[in-house]
């Protein structure tokens, strides 16, 4: 078991190289020293929104996978 976690961390490893950086972080090293940010988080709590939203997205998908798996198993 040791080996092949070793073995699919190599492979990730080299299947990461080849990607390209991400796009995004330029433009949020950008913003982190804007002051009005912390107004905008204040009126709509986006990283609470963004909580609840990953939170749902799991839930709903974990739902998904029971339901194919069931379904595989012929349980439904």
């Amino acid at each position: 078991m040791a080996a092949f976690l070793k073995l699919l961390k190599t492979a990730l490893g080299y299947i990461f190289f080849f990607l390209p950086d991400d796009p995004f972080m330029p433009f949020i090293e950008n913003m982190a020293g804007a002051a009005w940010l912390g107004w905008l988080n204040w009126i709509f709590p986006i990283g609470t929104m963004v909580a609840i939203g990953g939170a749902w997205l799991v839930s709903i998908a974990v739902f998904y996978a029971y339901q194919i798996i069931l379904r595989w198993i012929k349980a439904v």
